[in-house]
Parts: C-alpha cells; structure tokens; sequence
C-alpha cells in the first residue's frame, strides 16, 4: 500500500512555490505607484511615483529637468525580499539557520517597504510636499511579509 501524504508534507514540498508568488508580488508592486506627493496646506495630490521612479530616478518628459534622483533606500528595499528568496531556494531542503536568515530579509523588506515615502531623493534637495505611501508599496509589503509567513511555516512545522 502506498504511503498517504500528510498536509505537511506539501507544505514542506511545496512551500517554495508560495514564497516565489509573495516574492514575485512584492517586485512587481515596483511597477505600481508607490509614493503620492500632496500640498501639506490644502491637501491635494499632485503627483505619484511608482517604485522604479523612486529607485532610478525620473526626469520630466521632452526635457533634461530632473524631478527625482536615484535612491539606494529604495533599491535595497525592493533588494531584501530577492535575496530572502534566493537564501530560501538555497536552502529549499535544509537548514534552518539559512531559512531563518531569509526570514529576517523578508521582515526587513517589508519594514524598509513601509518606509518608502522617507526614501524619496528629490533632485532640488528639500521638498515642500508631503509625501505618503500609496496602494504599491503597501501591497509589496503586505507579500513580503505573507512571504515570510509561508517560509515560516513551510520551516518550523513539521
């Protein structure tokens, strides 16, 4: 008789796969506005920044006027959850110190995602603007931390 799998036994199998959908996620809410910027007196929005905006910079179509410039924060940001999978693929069958290191990158991702408003390198120095964190950002830092969860849970039950 054939031996019956256990829904651990998935997990542990197949967890990988789930960490690569919330990674995955999190890098294409990059493509996402992430940052909106508003006038703090009135309140209205004029403008919003996707995440490639922030982290490579952006100039004003048809002109050579810089609005933003490239921003390590961001980078690193967008970085961590990568990596945190990378360490997690590594570690697929194994170590528990590799997979807990993933987790940590996951967590700080999804902490230094919360922060990305802080991240933004305008090109004039200071800004008047406020700046506040848009869907993007929150949904990139939402998967990085169900990211987490899942390797979590795919490491430590068993």
């Amino acid at each position: 008789m054939a031996r019956k799998r256990r829904k651990k036994d998935y997990l542990y199998s197949y967890g990988i796969f789930g960490v690569l959908l919330f990674t995955a996620l999190t890098v294409g809410m990059a493509f996402v506005e992430n940052v909106v910027t508003s006038v703090p007196v009135i309140g209205t929005e004029i403008g919003s920044y996707t995440g490639f905006q922030i982290i490579f910079g952006y100039n004003v179509e048809n002109t050579e006027l810089a609005v933003l410039n490239f921003s390590i924060g961001a980078l690193i940001a967008y970085l961590l959850p990568i990596a945190g999978f990378v360490l997690a693929l590594i570690a697929n069958k194994g170590s528990m110190l590799i997979n807990g290191l993933a987790l940590l990158l996951f967590i700080a991702g999804a902490v230094m995602l919360f922060l990305m408003p802080n991240f933004v390198v305008t090109a004039s120095g200071t800004s008047i603007f406020d700046r506040s964190l848009a869907v993007g950002a929150i949904i990139a830092a939402i998967s990085s931390i169900l990211a987490a969860l899942v390797l979590a849970a795919k490491t430590f039950i068993r």
